[in-house]
């Protein structure tokens, strides 16, 4: 080449081309924001289902108000829907959606459960990852995570006072992940779960608006329910690796509260066998983790939970589940029943004091928005007290004068 011409003809011994050596972090620096931006570029679906979802429920309102079919806005809605519909709802495009959400949930996977601290593969774990299995087989064999169970097996251990207390402060200062998952984009998982849950109401919109034009598809028709509950599952449980309050209980528990309720999804879900295993775990330690969040964060998110465990509860194999969870971790279960019955103490004292308000509004005869108005005794009193300032006197007078008028007349009688 003409570089290694010139360094033979300057007489340099040094290779003609010598990458400059970078220390591996910075590798791992530059790979973040990359892979954070392909993310950002590969989920524009996100807004653009919020914004079809939006014109949708324009229309309808504006259906609903009896605008005539040859108005200007109404056409004008028409079209929109159309051309979002032609994008939106194409098998293509709703398979390469499910394509990349499934490499994303499974890359996540893989960094929690594949891998050691020191970045090795794990040895239990290496032939099913060259195999290729179904990854909700990792979250059935483990939940949580196995990285988490040896911590926890390893603070039991030294709770006990079975290792000296140096290695247990050493151990406390411990890496708690593995660097592969430690070089995942921040708001990876976040608007992985946010666009599913966006796909999940765009299939409720879809089941409103079919048409019979033959190239649609329904939204959700090539997603892995097993692989998106597994991934929930674990984001739920692994609290070593998603401190996050806010990412376990409003970004997966409610992604797997809006399975749910969507309709086709719930009767899959419920027979998959990790859901069955772990799901009733998983949402009692979010409920309990929930604590942590303000009063406001702590209702919201137990809210979902809640209905969960009324839709589950119903069914033989929960039912099973959660008697194994009272037998196997007796102190999560009395647990989450003693925060239980506190939300309910402190709904039914919110519930009393406004049913008491209401009942002093309708005693006073005003509306909500109505100010306090004085009462009838009040209004008494102050003009009791202002006749008494303003007219003292003369009213004792008057009546001294009427006593010495009745003492007369008595001695006139007497006479």
């Amino acid at each position: 080449s003409v570089a290694a011409a010139a360094c033979q003809s300057r007489g340099s011994n040094r290779p003609p081309l010598c990458p400059p050596t970078r220390p591996r972090r910075n590798l791992r620096g530059c790979l973040s924001p990359a892979f954070f931006a392909v993310f950002e570029t590969a989920f524009p679906c996100s807004p653009c289902m919020a914004e079809f979802t939006r014109i949708l429920q324009k229309f309808q309102s504006v259906h609903d108000q009896g605008a005539s079919p040859t108005s200007p806005e109404y056409r004008f809605l028409v079209a929109e829907i159309l051309s979002w519909r032609t994008v939106i709802l194409h098998p293509k495009f709703c398979s390469l959606y499910w394509h990349l959400v499934h490499l994303g949930l499974s890359w996540l996977l893989r960094a929690v459960y594949c891998f050691n601290l020191d970045g090795s593969c794990r040895l239990d774990e290496e032939t099913l990852s060259v195999k290729h299995p179904r990854l909700a087989t990792l979250v059935m064999q483990s939940c949580p995570p196995p990285l988490q169970v040896e911590r926890q097996r390893a603070a039991r251990a030294n709770a006990s006072g079975s290792q000296s207390p140096n290695h247990a402060a050493n151990a406390s200062q411990d890496v708690t992940t593995p660097p592969q998952f430690a070089a995942l984009p921040s708001a990876l998982v976040e608007d992985l779960f946010s666009s599913i849950r966006r796909m999940l109401e765009l299939q409720s919109v879809y089941l409103s608006v079919r048409s019979s034009q033959g190239f649609e598809q329904p939204p959700i028709a090539a997603m892995d329910a097993e692989l998106v509950a597994s991934a929930c599952i674990a984001v739920m449980t692994a609290s070593d690796f998603f401190r996050n309050v806010h990412l376990r209980c409003d970004g997966a528990c409610k992604t797997l509260y809006f399975m749910f309720l969507t309709e086709g999804v719930r009767d899959r879900l419920e027979s998959i066998p990790v859901v069955q295993e772990h799901l009733v775990r998983a949402l009692t330690e979010v409920f309990i983790a929930s604590e942590r969040g303000s009063y406001y964060d702590r209702i919201t998110f137990r809210i979902p939970i809640v209905d969960l465990f009324q839709k589950l509860l119903v069914v033989d194999n929960y039912k099973e589940a959660l008697h194994r969870l009272g037998s196997s971790s007796p102190e999560k279960f009395i647990h989450m029943i003693h925060l239980l019955l506190n939300d309910v103490s402190t709904l039914v004292d919110q519930a009393m004091s406004a049913l008491t308000e209401i009942r002093k509004r309708q005693h006073e005869g005003r509306d909500h928005d109505e100010p306090p108005q004085p009462s009838a005794t009040t209004e008494g009193a102050a003009a009791e007290a202002a006749a008494a300032a303003a007219g003292a006197s003369p009213s004792r007078s008057s009546s001294s004068g009427t006593e010495d008028e009745e003492d007369e007349e008595e001695d006139d009688g007497r006479q």
